[in-house]
């Protein structure tokens, strides 16, 4: 095939060229020729013009030539549609993965945490066991192992409740003592000993006596069961006169 002159029409140089190859780039600018200034050498749509097209034009430098890369444009949307969904799903696994293996941690964190708490207040329970707060989990804690927490014991909260001495009008030189037994403290104690003492006017002791909760308190209550926190039992003692001497009456209490 003979060379067909033609003239570039960004630089209007003159180039020959037999080839299309050749032909579809200017030799003095190096600029892309459009293809209505391209030879017709080679027809537009055949197989060898579309083959050097392809192979001589840079998609990437838009400024050399009118080319409007919607087919590369579309080729990569499609990779990038078939690509980000998977990338997603990724991440999201990952960023699942972690959040489970960061609640797994904190669990086991507040478990090792609630242990080596529970085995201090144990190793100390002698003084935490009667803390109004801690003494259920310590009773509780006893009945899964077989243990029993000693009853508490604030004889300061007890008191004797509307205490009255009368003569018994069944019985001669006998005494009815009379009174509420209450527990005030926060939690069930152990009853204590009574102790009921006699006075002069000038304050000198008569008679002194002291009662184990057996004794005193009512045939229906167990003695060995602690007093209720709050809770007030109901006493009532016949006692022998101790004489015209005594005047004044006390009652106290100590723990058994």
């Amino acid at each position: 095939m003979s060379a067909q002159p033609s003239n570039c029409p960004f630089c209007r140089a003159r180039i020959e060229t037999g080839t299309v190859i050749a032909a579809t780039r200017c030799g003095a600018c190096l600029r892309l020729l459009p293809p209505a200034a391209q030879p017709s050498a080679v027809a537009a749509d055949s197989t060898a013009a579309i083959r050097a097209r392809a192979h001589s034009t840079h998609f990437a430098s838009t400024e050399d030539h009118e080319f409007d890369g919607s087919e590369a444009a579309a080729r990569d949307s499609l990779s990038a549609l078939a690509s980000e969904p998977l990338e997603m799903l990724q991440r999201r696994q990952r960023g699942l993965g972690a959040l489970t293996k960061r609640l797994a941690l904190g669990i086991m964190a507040a478990l090792l945490l609630g242990a080596f708490g529970a085995q201090l207040l144990w190793a100390n329970r002698a003084t935490y066991q009667h803390e109004p707060r801690l003494y259920p989990a310590f009773v509780a804690a006893c009945e899964l192992i077989g243990c029993a927490v000693p009853l508490y014991r604030d004889i300061a909260s007890l008191s004797a409740e509307g205490l009255s001495v009368e003569a018994d009008p069944a019985q001669a030189n006998t005494l009815v003592v009379s009174f509420r037994l209450a527990n005030e403290a926060p939690l069930p104690q152990a009853a204590p000993v009574l102790i009921l003492s006699f006075n002069t006017a000038a304050n000198r002791s008569v008679a002194v006596r002291e009662f184990a909760p057996e004794e005193y308190l009512p045939a229906r209550i167990d003695a060995r069961r602690p007093l209720g926190a709050g809770r007030s039992i109901g006493v009532r003692l016949a006692l022998v006169d101790p004489g015209p001497e005594a005047v004044n009456y006390t009652v106290a209490f100590r723990a058994r």
